[in-house]
């Protein structure tokens, strides 16, 4: 039944996504929209995974993958692409609030551990940079029962948004990244997120 409830949505995004006016059907698993400077394209891979790209004078500026699970969830990741999308100046960066914290260690999760990795790298780099001795490490959902509690902040990636409320009981502060933050890539935000935790 799941699984009927889960292809049922991807087909619900779908040609909700091709009844906007200015979507372009190149063919029947993507969809693009040009806005500007940018192109934005939605992919539907199969198996309710479904990949939202933005480029911007050649260059990738938004990039995000999920699987369709929860509409709530799955329709904000939709609003955060065409936001994106719409937005001048989007990839403008905040600046960092260095302030005093309780947090050590943080732990970014995702469905894989390839995002987490990258965002765990990144933001790590941006605490050396503004000498805070805060430890940054990445994990997929599947192995995030085994390591939890060795950290005093955990951050979701988008795509596993869904699974957030099973990990709240465990004594550590958990965090949804939001969609618009992860798919451009805004570190600084993030890491204002966490000195505030």
């Amino acid at each position: 039944m799941l699984e009927f409830q889960m292809t049922a949505l991807e087909s619900f995004f779908y040609h909700w996504m091709r009844s906007f006016p200015m979507a372009e059907k190149p063919s029947d698993s993507k969809i693009v929209f040009h806005f500007k400077d940018k192109t934005g394209t939605i992919n539907f891979l199969g198996d309710q995974i479904v990949e939202l790209e933005i480029v911007e004078k050649e260059v990738l500026v938004f990039s995000l993958h999920f699987v369709i699970d929860d509409i709530k969830i799955v329709s904000r990741h939709f609003k955060s692409f065409f936001d994106f999308l719409k937005e001048e100046n989007a990839n403008s960066d905040e600046e960092i609030q260095i302030v005093d914290t309780n947090v050590k260690k943080i732990l970014f999760v995702c469905s894989s551990g390839v995002s987490s990795s990258y965002f765990a790298s990144e933001i790590e780099k941006e605490f050396k940079e503004i000498h805070m001795d805060i430890q940054v490490d990445s994990t997929y959902l599947d192995n995030l029962k085994n390591v939890i509690e060795e950290y005093d902040l955990v951050f979701f990636a988008p795509q596993v948004l869904s699974h957030i409320k099973e990990y709240e009981n465990y004594g550590v502060k958990v965090i949804g990244i939001h969609s618009y933050d992860f798919g451009s890539w805004n570190f600084h935000k993030i890491i204002n997120i966490a000195l505030c935790a």
